[in-house]
């Protein structure tokens, strides 16, 4: 399969997204230090929770800031609604940047309603960039980068994306691996950034650049990891 391109060349210059009405949420994560609220470029609302979360000016992946979140005190960032925006039955991509501060089994992304219907994008330090996928009461990790190839104090970006019912997990642009389950919820569904679903397996560090394109999978093969802020159209 080729590989879809995330950006192009806009016709003054610029970068534009050819997918940018397909997304559904873009977070630069931008503002001041300690703030604990964010723009989305997309007009969704999120909501900070614990005293661990607050944007950080310290790191960014790119532009002034970044979140940062403790790891502890539910310290997490989650949509503020369910939305079919964040329906997993067609295509998708979910993406963004990490620089995890510890490493033990931390949740990046969580898209889904409980423990037992969700996918979580999440890092551990025995398998390092993971995709976990749940619904109908089976629920497993499906695909993984494996033992060491995450790291603190490093930004990396990661995507998952589906392709006509083919997951895709992708570490800096590498691929990890595929996974043809059909294992995942669908429908009215909520996110949550640095958390799974009952605020479990916290995250702890900074994450930047979150994005969320519905009815496209962006990256179903290698690619060179995204060297500037996601575009705005």
């Amino acid at each position: 399969m080729m590989l879809r391109r995330a950006m192009m060349a806009g016709a003054s210059g610029g970068v534009t997204d050819p997918y940018w009405a397909n997304v559904v949420s873009l977070l630069h994560l931008d503002g001041a230090d300690g703030s604990t609220s964010t723009t989305d470029q997309k007009g969704k609302s999120w909501t900070f929770f614990g005293s661990g979360s607050a944007l950080d000016t310290g790191h960014a992946a790119f532009g002034p800031s970044s979140l940062l979140l403790s790891g502890g005190g539910n310290s997490r960032v989650e949509a503020a609604s369910t939305s079919t925006d964040f329906d997993l039955s067609g295509n998708y991509c979910a993406e963004g940047w990490i620089r995890p501060a510890s490493i033990g089994n931390n949740a990046i992304i969580t898209i889904g309603t409980s423990n037992s219907e969700r996918i979580t994008i999440g890092v551990s330090s025995t398998l390092g960039l993971y995709l976990y996928t749940a619904s109908g009461g089976s629920g497993a990790v499906r695909i993984s980068s494996g033992a060491g190839t995450v790291s603190t104090g490093v930004w990396r970006h990661f995507a998952a994306t589906k392709d006509s019912g083919v997951w895709w997990l992708f570490l800096h642009g590498a691929l990890s691996g595929t996974s043809s389950t059909t294992v995942y919820p669908s429908g009215s569904l909520k996110a949550y950034i640095g958390a799974g679903a009952v605020s479990d397996s916290l995250f702890h560090g900074h994450i930047d650049e979150g994005r969320f394109t519905k009815s496209v999978a962006r990256y179903t093969s290698a690619f060179t990891a995204p060297t500037a802020p996601f575009p705005n159209s």
